[in-house]
């Protein structure tokens, strides 16, 4: 769209398919909005899925029933807990997981793309 002085404002809301300048630049910020959520999603489940800087942590529960959690299972079973779980490795599971998802949903939206086009 070339800008013509003699052509009123309201001619330039609507281009040949019918977008109007509003919506386009609402699509714009709807999309990056999304982009923005979605490429820190990415960066946040790449980190602790697979470059984790957090140490091991297992959780057990002691006598008295209640839950304590400690730097290895062998501190655990030193100290008398029970049902020792080791929650580190299931928090970068689920986060490897998650990651994963993302990366094969991310990967199928490219591909859809020629196909909507």
């Amino acid at each position: 769209m070339d800008f013509k002085p003699n052509i009123p404002p309201s001619e330039y809301l609507d281009d040949d398919d019918g977008q109007s300048l509003l919506s386009r630049c609402a699509n714009c910020t709807a999309s990056c909005i999304c982009a923005t959520i979605l490429v820190n999603l990415f960066a946040f489940l790449a980190i602790f899925g697979l470059l984790n800087p957090d140490k091991e942590a297992w959780v057990g529960t002691l006598e008295n029933g209640e839950h304590s959690m400690y730097p290895t299972e062998q501190a655990g079973s030193e100290a008398g807990a029970t049902k020792l779980s080791d929650v580190h490795s299931k928090f970068t599971l689920w986060a490897r997981l998650g990651f994963y998802t993302l990366l094969v949903s991310l990967l199928l939206m490219v591909l859809a793309l020629p196909v909507y086009q």
